[in-house]
């Protein structure tokens, strides 16, 4: 089944050197999408955009933290300049640490904030500044249920995914 719309647009995906964030830089491509693949990564990056590439997908890797504002601002302006503009953005980097409220250390919570819910406000925040002025583009965020439904030794994940999921859900300004 192919999509329509999706050929021939540059899609930036963040997580993308693992897991769902891989997943989803596959699908995209599968369905002629140029890919952008963000990660802290840079080697699985690599790994990921060569085999994308060796099979007539054109893809790029662009290794960031996106907890870095500054960083997340010259990543967006690199892809625009190299590959087109941005028109799909799907969010999934994120950080999960298990563990109880009595054991979680600041730099668990802050790990979880900086990542799941900054780099999303980051990389957001970019991308629609300039699908704004083009009128066009889709934000896809990667959350979790665990942003409704308590889960015990989530506390932070839970919280900081609820947040990026609410802030998701208000880029969309015509609601």
């Amino acid at each position: 089944m192919e999509s329509t719309g999706i050929r021939g647009k540059v899609a930036l995906v963040t997580g993308a050197a693992q897991g769902i964030g891989e997943a989803v830089a596959r699908a995209l491509a599968r369905q002629g999408a140029v890919v952008a693949a963000c990660d802290r990564k840079e080697a699985e990056l690599i790994r990921l955009t060569a085999d994308l590439c060796s099979s007539g997908v054109q893809a790029a890797a662009y290794r960031t933290d996106v907890s870095c504002s500054a960083e997340v601002e010259a990543m967006v302006e690199r892809i625009e300049e190299e590959l087109g503009p941005i028109e799909i953005l799907v969010n999934v980097a994120g950080v999960l640490r298990i563990g109880g409220v009595e054991s979680l250390r600041d730099e668990d919570w802050k790990a979880h904030f900086n990542v799941n819910t900054h780099g999303v406000f980051y990389t957001s925040r970019s991308v629609v500044r300039r699908m704004a002025s083009r009128h066009s583009g889709a934000i896809v965020t990667v959350s979790s249920n665990a942003s409704k439904v308590p889960r015990a030794q989530m506390s932070a994940y839970a919280a900081s995914k609820a947040a990026s999921t609410m802030f998701t859900k208000c880029l969309d300004e015509k609601k």
